[in-house]
Order: structure tokens, then C-alpha cells, then sequence
């Protein structure tokens, strides 16, 4: 009988930790559980997220250069956290004390040393006729800046540190952010955002060789929350 008991919690735990169909606004009112997600900017292909032993991912989903895994539940506490290659080698290894019901982001990039990011998520609706944005810079060898005009303002500003915003805009209001290299080491990007109404978006900035060629650009990628 213990047997049966302790397997059936087991299968209760595992789970919990790889729980993808919940979304983050259901999260919010779960009290005993925090949530994880996670995105890869380190320019290896592949991996797979691991909280305390047990594989986050789910068999065959890898996390690709670009590519992001939406909030998982987990139980909240301290955890040890550990990105792989597929063959089992160690890229960032780490722990965190998670809260609940807080959700939280790894953004995880670096070349020759892998370094994470992470943000404590508003995943809380915006109000009708708007929408929420923050922007995420994960280029490490370039300073860059963001300008664009929104309704009858035009803002500037060094995105000196990784994260700028979250701020509200008018969802039906489109306009785009223009991404510039100071130093001219990337060329200049546009992001259109023509938002959803009520969303909650993150705006990822990461370099990455061209489809083609040996060439580093400025790549993004809009989450929405």
C-alpha cells in the first residue's frame, strides 16, 4: 500500500513540473505553486531545462537559439536548476528560491560563459484598449538603442540595462520599435507591434548568425505572456 502511495505522488510531482497546459493568468491564483519558463539566446541548439533532476522540456520539445519554453508549474521553494545539451553536457547550472505564486523567466545567453536573466512576469491582463510591453536585451557586444513614436511622443533610449518597460500602450495603436547599434556593429532593425488587446508582451533582442553566412545580426522574438 506505502508503495502505491509513494508512486502515485511521484507521478503527482513529475506531473506539476512539466504542466504546459496552464496558463500564466490561471497561475496567478494557484496558491502552492510558482511557474518557470524559459528562453535561449546562447546560440547552441538543442537543450533541455532541468529542475532538480527532472526534465522540464518535454521529450523531443529542444530548446532552439530563439526559442522559448512558456511557464511550467512547479512547487515553490529551493530548486536546482541545470541547462543541457542534448548528449548530457552542463551549460549553466544554478539555484533559486521560487515563490508562490510568482512566475518567473530564465532568459539564458553568453558565448563562452553562459550567464541567465531572470524576471519575476506581470502576466496580469492588461485593461481593454491596451496592451503591456517590456524589452529584453541580450546582446552583449554592442550597445544598443530603441526610439519610436507613439501617438504624439517620440522616445528615445540607451537600453543600458536588460530590461526597459513594462509599460502600457494603446492596443490600437500601431508602431514600431527602431533597434539601433551605436557602435555600428549591427545594422538597424525595425519590430512592427501591432498589438493584441489586453496582452502582456516581451520584446527579445538577441545577436545570432544569419541563416546564411558567418554574419552576426540583431534578431528578436515577441513573447506573449
Amino acid at each position: 500500500m506505502l508503495a502505491i502511495v509513494l508512486l502515485c505522488f511521484s507521478i503527482f510531482i513529475q506531473s506539476c513540473a512539466k504542466d504546459d497546459g496552464i496558463s500564466p493568468e490561471n497561475l496567478e491564483g494557484r496558491d502552492g505553486f510558482s511557474g518557470i519558463a524559459a528562453f535561449n539566446a546562447i546560440g547552441k541548439n538543442s537543450l533541455i531545462l532541468f529542475i532538480d533532476d527532472k526534465q522540464i522540456n518535454k521529450e523531443g520539445d529542444y530548446l532552439n537559439t530563439g526559442g522559448y519554453l512558456g511557464h511550467r508549474t512547479i512547487f515553490p521553494g529551493k530548486r536546482s536548476l541545470e541547462l543541457k545539451t542534448e548528449g548530457g553536457e552542463v551549460l549553466y547550472a544554478t539555484e533559486k528560491v521560487f515563490l508562490s505564486p510568482k512566475m518567473y523567466t530564465f532568459f539564458f545567453f553568453g558565448e563562452n560563459k553562459y550567464e541567465s536573466l531572470v524576471t519575476e512576469d506581470d502576466v496580469i491582463k492588461a485593461d481593454p484598449g491596451k496592451m503591456k510591453i517590456r524589452l529584453v536585451n541580450l546582446v552583449l557586444d554592442s550597445k544598443l538603442k530603441l526610439d519610436f513614436k507613439y501617438l504624439t511622443s517620440t522616445v528615445s533610449h540607451n537600453l543600458e540595462d536588460r530590461v526597459f518597460g513594462l509599460n502600457e500602450y494603446a492596443s490600437k495603436e500601431d508602431f514600431k520599435f527602431k533597434i539601433t547599434s551605436t557602435d555600428q556593429k549591427y545594422e538597424d532593425i525595425e519590430i512592427p507591434l501591432d498589438g493584441k488587446d489586453r496582452s502582456v508582451i516581451s520584446v527579445v533582442l538577441y545577436s545570432d548568425l544569419q541563416v546564411e553566412g558567418d554574419k552576426k545580426v540583431i534578431k528578436y522574438k515577441i513573447l506573449e505572456l
